[in-house]
């Protein structure tokens, strides 16, 4: 590989330094989902605040998330499926007109944990350009326990990461925990903390991820169709990794009589949908975590076993309801345990508080002042 220099300044704080060039690496397909995305596409909006200068990188990309960031203007290098981890640092390097003062990586999801070696040497070649910060998973998920390579700084953002237990080379800065959570600015906003819980609800937002690879919006759906009683206003969100034949389906489903139904296509945030809604029905993704800061009620539906382990951090913080694994659950339970929330107005009250009490707006603030401290 080239021999590129190390850029550094020495500064504390990134907000009160000249602009810097920093490249943030995500996969957003169907098999990641749309989470690693709008976490990263968070961050890199912060920075661009900051005037600092942001390059995403991605190489399993769904085309209407790299469309969508064409459309918006940003910088995106799109990485060849040809291009294997040991290649990419310098195919990425040939592509940027500038060193980077820092790389953050979103990379712990499977197509890095399939292959050990092979991120190991990615990440020990971008640290050689730059300093290197990692998002990582936890439990099962977490990558740099699993690697001998060092990274200056590794984010583990999740309710629970701290009980599961997190291991790492002392040799790293590890920021483990929801306060450096990443929410977009949507999330910042007055309306968000100021929400009410209304007694008389009949509103219900349905969001299943950004591709809902399992088609549990339909089981949904079709639970919808066993609540007689109460007239429901629902908002039925499809996101932007969707098949088309599943939005079809949904589109079949959700002609009604009864319950007025709004198919919401890919938004770019879900804020005001939270803030609009009494209660939500979502999955194993990061949405969860947008829902609790928003105070908004839920029933998470898991994708996995292993999801279902990780959403049981939630529950035991009163600010959602599980109601198990997507292939264990019969559809009128699902009608059931929503029409049960609905109801129980001092229920959706406690979640609402315990929601807003694990998360803040402020841990892209902390994760760059740990940053500038390197820099």
């Amino acid at each position: 590989m080239k021999d590129y220099k190390f850029h550094s300044e020495k500064n504390n704080y990134l907000a009160s330094s000249g602009p810097h060039v920093f490249v943030i690496r995500f996969d957003a397909d169907n098999l990641i989902g749309t989470g690693h995305y709008s976490r990263c596409y968070a961050l890199g909006q912060h920075l661009e605040a900051l005037a600092h200068k942001v390059v995403y990188i991605s190489k399993h990309i769904h085309s209407n998330i790299e469309r969508t960031l064409f459309d918006k203007g940003k910088t995106i290098i799109k990485v060849p499926n040809s291009i294997e981890w040991g290649e990419e640092v310098e195919f990425v390097l040939d592509h940027l007109r500038d060193i980077p003062s820092a790389a953050f990586l979103d990379v712990s999801t499977p197509y890095a944990l399939e292959n050990l070696s092979g991120i190991s040497g990615y990440l020990e070649c971008m640290r050689k350009i730059c300093k290197t910060v990692l998002f990582d998973g936890m439990d099962s998920n977490a990558l740099a326990p699993k690697i001998d390579t060092d990274i200056d700084i590794v984010v583990v953002p999740y309710l629970g990461a701290a009980e599961l237990g997190y291991h790492r080379k002392p040799e790293a800065c590890t920021l483990v925990g929801p306060k450096y959570f990443v929410f977009s600015e949507s999330y910042h906003q007055p309306t968000v903390s100021t929400r009410i819980i209304r007694k008389q609800a009949d509103r219900l937002l349905v969001t299943l991820g950004g591709a809902d690879p399992f088609g549990v919006t339909k089981m949904v759906v079709a639970a919808i169709s066993f609540i007689k009683d109460i007239e429901l206003d629902i908002r039925v969100i499809v996101g932007p990794n969707f098949q088309s034949s599943l939005i079809q389906d949904i589109a079949d489903m959700t002609v009604s009589k009864l319950h007025k139904f709004n198919i919401v296509a890919s938004p770019d945030s879900l804020a005001e949908h939270m803030v609009w809604s009494d209660m939500a029905i979502s999955s194993s993704g990061l949405t969860k975590y947008e829902l609790a800061i928003t105070g908004t009620p839920s029933l998470q539906i898991s994708f996995s076993d292993n999801y279902a382990h990780i959403n049981q951090f939630f529950v035991c913080h009163g600010s959602a309801r599980h109601l198990g694994v997507y292939d264990k659950i019969e559809t009128e339970v699902i009608a059931q345990e929503i029409r049960l929330l609905l109801t129980d107005y001092p229920t959706r009250m406690m979640m609402n508080r315990a929601g807003k009490t694990l998360f803040d707006a402020h841990a892209t603030n902390r994760l760059l002042v740990e940053l500038g401290r390197l820099l």
